[in-house]
């Protein structure tokens, strides 16, 4: 009884579908149709998921929403620039007459935060070649900030000169030894001083201070008393005017956060190591960062040539190769560089002369300059 039920059952489905065959076969296509869309669908969504994870493993997400605490740390966001919040950021926008607007010197730098004021050229107006209107730009993008203040103090300047004159300082990057035994060259990053100097975004200023048997501390640690102090007076105590703010500051962060009761001068000190007050760290921090870009600043100066001279050097297979280096150095490339290869505690003076020069845009000793003055030494006619 019951099977003959299911033939039934199943004759009468038949006969239906044969009876309305049309709308089957419309109803079957368009079943394909919707399981192929949804099977490249799904494969394809898999696929792009496991190469998006395979590239981009390695990377955070983008978030549009960013924040930080004030005191914390994070290495994480190359972007984040904490001198913003002490200064307005210094854009210099430069337009020469004798070049077109598409020439990469007619583009503004942002974040240029200067260690002189316009106080320190001389002869501007002579210069000829440029705009009233950039001349004008020179003078309020180098304006007087307490960065400026604390590098025209003498005591900053000769701790520059002391550093780059220092055999500890100078020593790596003029290493050069070759063991024949293990066939390999000791130099830069395979020498352990050398790598105890390189200065990095995650620097904090205790390390700057402790890293590379110490030869940073006393230029770091003068260059940072006097950023703070010239800061703190600008910010609390702007011409001797108790409460009153230098105008440079009236956009800044911490300007808005003294206004706001949240900060006052007693919070800050000079006492870097023992101070955890959370604004005076982010201080510390954010002042550090022109600390590492002078002496970085400095360090590619000298690894430009001598890495030039090395690879010069390279191929050539000699008994002495420091010797052999020095002489390829002092042939090709001393004019360039404005000093000969340095010889341990002979021209060290000479050296440390270039650097400051090519760092502060002024001579240390009045009486003396480098071979390079005309280049690095800032004046009206060599702005360009």
């Amino acid at each position: 009884m019951k099977i003959s039920s299911i033939f039934l059952y199943l004759k009468q489905g038949i006969r239906g579908v044969m009876k309305f065959k049309v709308q089957f076969y419309v109803i079957v296509i368009l079943t394909s149709i919707a399981t192929m869309i949804l099977s490249i669908s799904l494969s394809a969504s898999s696929r792009i998921k496991q190469n998006y994870d395979s590239i981009t493993s390695k990377m955070d997400k983008f978030d549009y929403i960013t924040s930080r605490e004030v005191g914390s740390q994070s290495t994480k966001d190359p972007k984040m620039v904490p001198l913003v919040d002490f200064i307005d950021s210094q854009a210099l926008t430069v337009n020469y007459l004798n070049k077109g607007l598409e020439d990469p010197l007619n583009e503004g730098l942002s974040y240029n935060f200067n260690l002189i004021d316009s106080s320190k050229f001389s002869n501007l107006d002579s210069f000829k070649d440029l705009k009233d209107l950039t001349r004008n730009d020179y003078l309020n993008s180098y304006q007087k900030t307490f960065i400026s203040t604390a590098f025209d103090s003498q005591e900053v300047q000769n701790a520059m000169f002391d550093l780059f004159a220092n055999d500890n300082y100078l020593e790596p990057f003029f290493h050069y030894e070759y063991n024949y035994e293990k066939d390999s060259v000791t130099y830069k990053t395979n020498y352990d001083k050398y790598n105890q100097g390189v200065m990095n975004g995650s620097l904090m200023f205790r390390d700057v201070r402790s890293t590379g048997s110490s030869r940073f501390n006393n230029f770091a640690t003068v260059a940072m008393n006097n950023m703070v102090t010239s800061f703190l007076e600008d910010l609390f105590n702007y011409n001797g005017v108790e409460g009153q703010s230098a105008p440079y500051l009236k956009t800044s962060a911490f300007y808005k956060l003294k206004n706001l009761g949240l900060i006052k001068k007693d919070d800050f000190s000079l006492d870097f190591d023992n101070n955890q007050n959370k604004y005076q760290i982010y201080m510390i921090t954010a002042f550090n960062t022109v600390l590492t870009s002078v002496i970085n600043n400095a360090n590619e100066y000298l690894s430009n040539f001598i890495d030039q001279a090395v690879v010069k050097i390279a191929d050539k297979s000699n008994d002495s190769p420091k010797e052999q280096l020095a002489k390829e150095f002092n042939a090709n490339f001393a004019d360039l560089a404005g000093f000969e290869f340095y010889e341990n505690n002979k021209n060290n003076k000479e050296i440390a002369e270039v650097l400051y020069e090519f760092i502060m845009g002024s001579k240390h000793n009045s009486q003396t300059a480098s071979k390079k003055a005309s280049d690095f030494v800032v004046q009206g006619n060599n702005l360009a």
